[in-house]
């Protein structure tokens, strides 16, 4: 009898639940932050006030955003820039630099030297010849012009021409002294890109 008692107990030790959590002196790190949570006294949040009285819409205003409108100001003109180029702010040119700019770039595209040589004074010929013999069997399909730099008379104008996929940054001197404005000098690098 003691033993059909024993196994009785037995059984129904073996089918009673298995206890979740493990034993007092085995505490986890789940238990451990539950606890400092439950202790801690937290903040009420900072911006929770503003957020009541925000005008309520559709739209997200992201934080890049959000700073890259703080300077900005009706009415001002955002020019677009070119990373290795700059800025495509050609403001500072009036209408006649602008126009000789524009005229020599096209003779350039068309590599028409009589018409950028009625562009240019006497001594920047040969390097206009220069040039159209370096660019020889490459089709200049277009250009941009850049902001200008001044100094007196004389504007230093960037201008970026492309030929397939390749491009080639280009300065144009243009003199203003006599009215007229002329191309006085011209500087290049290489075709770069692929």
């Amino acid at each position: 009898m003691r033993l059909a008692i024993a196994c009785v107990c037995l059984l129904f030790a073996a089918c009673s639940p298995v206890q979740d959590k493990p034993p007092p002196e085995r505490e986890t790190l789940q238990d451990t932050m539950q606890q400092k949570d439950s202790e801690s006294a937290w903040s009420e949040p900072v911006h929770a006030a503003r957020k009541e009285r925000a005008p309520r819409s559709g739209l997200r205003l992201s934080a890049e955003n959000a700073v890259a409108l703080s300077g900005y100001q009706a009415g001002s003109v955002v020019y677009p820039e070119l990373e290795g180029f700059g800025s495509l702010d050609v403001s500072l040119l009036d209408g006649k630099a602008m126009n000789a700019v524009a005229a020599f770039c096209g003779a350039l595209l068309k590599a028409d030297s009589a018409a950028a040589l009625r562009l240019t004074v006497a001594q920047c010929a040969p390097l206009v010849y220069i040039f159209l013999s370096d660019i020889k069997g490459r089709a200049l399909a277009r250009y941009i012009i850049g902001r200008p730099l001044a100094s007196g008379t004389m504007w230093q104008v960037p201008v970026r021409f492309f030929s397939g996929r390749q491009r080639l940054d280009f300065r144009l001197y243009v003199d203003y002294g006599g009215g007229t404005p002329m191309i006085d000098q011209i500087a290049y690098g290489d075709f770069v890109g692929g």
